[in-house]
């Protein structure tokens, strides 16, 4: 499903676990409010422990991605101060020292 057309109810139930509720186009207004009321009755308490749950799940996955950011941020700049120091090195030479960094 794209989400630009609608889908009749056979379409949406054949979809399995991406439907939660099949409503009638008349009651779609009706039901959305009724859902959201439902999801505002949702204690806070109950809300944070939720997205701590969420946040600590996904601690792992995002800890590794993040560390492995901070490797490539630090091997450019590594990279650009060797870059840095080889010009300042060969600045009276001929041979240009271009296009060693990637940034």
């Amino acid at each position: 499903m794209t989400g630009l057309e609608a889908a009749t109810a056979a379409t949406a139930r054949a979809g399995g676990e991406a439907v939660t509720d099949v409503v009638e186009h008349g009651r779609l207004l009706m039901r959305t409010v009724e859902i959201a009321a439902t999801i505002t009755e949702v204690l806070r308490t109950t809300m944070r422990r939720l997205k701590e749950m969420h946040v600590q799940g996904a601690a792992p996955a995002v800890d590794h991605d993040l560390a492995t950011e901070r490797v490539i941020a630090n091997l450019e700049a590594r990279c650009q101060a060797t870059a840095i120091s080889n010009r300042a090195q060969f600045a009276d030479s001929p041979t240009a020292i271009e296009g060693m960094c990637h940034a």
